[in-house]
């Protein structure tokens, strides 16, 4: 067997780290009886792995959050900025109209200058009557029409002045002195007590004066009497001189025969003047 020269070996190693990219080799001969370096490299005629690597996946872009919504119109903002009606008060907006064309109606003059028992007379009517004749005496939810001479057909002038003394009588004691479907007032009139409303009394509530001066105040004003018209200044006069007495208050069962005692002086002047 032929031995191989130790240069011819230490050229094979090195060329062999050159080949496998191997460092360290160790200067001079290797020591005697040491085992060779061993190659990494691969077999003679084996092909090297072609080494694999994995591309990386492209990066998905963040999705992009949506616009935010344009602000509102300025005229928007105005009325969302407003103060809102509450709900409650829908009801009593629908009836105010109604409630002040009542509340109007009692403050409107009288269609005449009133002045002594005619002015007495048109604050009790402003004070008693007026919510259910309104001021005009047109009438209205609860109380027949007065003016237009209306006042008069029920309770007419006459040569006796009855129907002064039926009026007195009414507006004393109404519906519940009169009886519910009793007739009061002039016969040719037809009234019957409760016909539209039942009336409540004043007789205890008001002066025998306070009610003979709404009466004249209603039969001046709304029934435009002449008679009455007379009639007021001489009240003024009797009873600023203590002739004519009426009672403070009208019995609740007082006639119109009654009021007519009570009158007798008047009519007496009445019938003077």
């Amino acid at each position: 067997m032929t031995e191989v020269p130790e240069y011819l070996l230490e050229r094979s190693r090195e060329r062999r780290l050159e080949l496998t990219g191997e460092a360290g080799s160790t200067a001079g001969s290797p020591t005697e009886g040491a085992a060779p370096a061993t190659a990494a490299a691969p077999a003679a005629g084996a092909s090297a792995a072609p080494a694999t690597t994995q591309s990386p996946l492209p990066a998905v872009p963040p999705a992009k959050p949506p616009p935010p919504p344009p602000p509102p119109k300025p005229w928007v903002q105005a009325a969302l900025g407003r103060n809102k009606i509450p709900y409650w008060v829908m009801p009593v907006l629908l009836f105010l109209p109604i409630w002040v064309f009542m509340y109007i109606g009692t403050l409107e003059d009288p269609t005449r200058a009133a002045t002594g028992i005619v002015a007495d007379g048109a604050e009790v009517y402003a004070a008693q009557c007026a919510v259910c004749h309104v001021a005009s005496g047109a009438g209205g939810g609860t109380g027949p029409r007065l003016n237009d001479g209306e006042v008069l057909l029920t309770f007419p002038d006459d040569a006796t002045n009855l129907g002064l003394a039926q009026h007195i009588a009414w507006v004393a004691i109404a519906t519940d002195g009169t009886g519910e479907d009793n007739p009061y007032g002039s016969a040719e009139r037809g009234r019957q007590a409760g016909w539209f409303a039942n009336m409540p009394g004043h007789y205890d509530e008001l002066t025998g004066t306070e009610i003979l001066a709404v009466v004249l105040y209603e039969r001046i004003t709304h029934g435009e009497s002449d008679i009455a018209a007379t009639l007021a200044p001489i009240v003024d006069e009797l009873l600023a001189a203590g002739t004519l007495e009426l009672p403070e208050h009208f019995d609740e069962n007082v006639t119109p025969e009654d009021v007519a005692g009570f009158l007798t002086p008047l009519l007496a002047a009445g019938d003077g003047a």
